[in-house]
């Protein structure tokens, strides 16, 4: 009995530690990745630039993958170039404020993701300055790399004063 008890405690208990530290080493390259998105989108919508904008979609997004904006709208990769690159839009700033919720799915390939990001803009000469929830879904690629399925963007809040 004890023998059974002690490889209880050892490698099931192990495996569980392991995969423990898994998830947590899984949820730290999402924490990254999502970062390291915002900030590259930052600079694509600074520079207005159509062939920085499909570098950008090609590094983070999947093929066929898709945002939802406040409005209901969906953004195909060609329809958030066109927005990206239009006039009506001046991007001023982009901030990451937290990565909110990591949950990992599908023995860790996976990922279903909720951050707050604080972006300063002007559409058609109206400033703008949100406090924007998203929830977004990550699949992680035979190279290890992760990447946007479907994004949403919630209506942005006035941040606090």
């Amino acid at each position: 009995f004890f023998f059974f008890l002690f490889l209880f405690n050892n490698l099931v208990m192990g495996s569980k530690f392991s995969s423990a530290a898994e998830s947590s080493i899984a949820k730290k390259e999402v924490n990254d990745f999502i970062s390291a998105s915002i900030q590259e989108n930052s600079v694509v919508f600074k520079s207005k630039d159509a062939a920085k904008f499909d570098s950008m979609w090609d590094k983070f997004w999947v093929e066929g993958a898709f945002m939802i904006r406040p409005s209901g709208n969906p953004l195909t990769k060609e329809s958030w170039r066109e927005m990206v690159t239009a006039k009506d839009i001046s991007m001023e700033s982009t901030e990451l404020k937290s990565v909110d919720s990591v949950n990992l799915i599908a023995e860790g390939k996976v990922a279903v993701v909720t951050y707050t990001a604080h972006d300063k803009f002007s559409y058609k000469g109206t400033p703008n300055d949100d406090l924007a929830k998203f929830s977004g879904v990550l699949e992680k690629q035979a190279d290890g790399a992760w990447k946007f399925v479907h994004l949403h963007r919630a209506t942005g809040q006035s941040p606090p004063k």
